[in-house]
């Protein structure tokens, strides 16, 4: 499997990054590689997510909502063509540090033969940086 990791200190109470974490509306805005996300934040729900890596065109899968803690957790598994071959799961997590500052992780897994148009650490970072200046314009 492989897998990508990526965190970020924000300056911002962990209630904040949840409310722009589940607002799939604001994916474009702040997400580089999901362009799209539709659904509620509810275990067992139905996502249709796009993505797109750069250079890529946009492609389209559907998820599984797999955990959803408010404040703490948003995890779903995503499934491209056939079950099991392509799947992935990712984690958003969000830890408060304090009443203004929270820990925002992302962590990918996805099978050794996935397609190279996975996210890299550079997409993850330029991810971070878009959340961080979301949570300043509030």
């Amino acid at each position: 499997m492989n897998e990508i990791h990526a965190e970020i200190e924000i300056e911002a109470p962990a209630e904040r990054v949840w409310h722009i974490l589940v607002d799939f509306a604001s994916y474009r805005h702040w997400n580089p590689f999901i362009v799209q996300a539709v659904s509620e934040p509810k275990i067992n729900s139905r996502l249709e997510v796009r993505i797109q890596a750069p250079g890529s065109r946009i492609m389209g899968f559907q998820a599984t909502v797999l955990r959803a803690e408010p404040n703490r957790e948003l995890r779903w598994r995503g499934r491209l063509w056939m079950p099991g071959l392509f799947d992935g799961e990712h984690s958003f997590i969000v830890e408060a540090h304090g009443p203004d500052r929270a820990r925002f992780v992302q962590h990918e897994t996805f099978p050794d033969y996935s397609s190279h148009d996975e996210p890299g650490s550079k997409d993850y970072t330029e991810m971070k940086g878009k959340i961080e200046e979301l949570l300043e314009e509030e």
